[in-house]
């Protein structure tokens, strides 16, 4: 981004999942590393008919603010247990 902070309207987040049981209560957030300041997030609700099903997952988070440069993640909660993080940066761009 040119300046901080940034908003943006809408991002798709896209999951491949396997290895679940039955229904699961999902939650995506977006949280600043450093500070642990969650950003975003969106719910859900997963069925697994089976264990080596696989699903395709699109969470769509809408009027998210990054308040600043640094490191970023998506973490990706099933029942209240943390599953799953994919860290990423957002750099200030001159």
């Amino acid at each position: 981004a040119q300046s901080f902070p940034v908003a943006v309207d809408q991002l798709h987040v896209f999951l491949i999942l396997t290895d679940g049981h039955g229904h699961t209560e999902s939650e995506l957030r977006l949280v600043k590393r450093d500070s642990e300041q969650m950003v975003g997030q969106a719910n859900g609700e997963i069925d697994f008919p089976d264990p080596l099903a696989t699903l395709e997952l699109d969470f769509d988070l809408r009027q998210l603010v990054f308040p600043e440069p640094g490191q970023y993640s998506f973490d990706l909660y099933c029942n209240g247990e943390l599953v799953g993080q994919r860290p990423f940066g957002v750099m200030a761009r001159e």
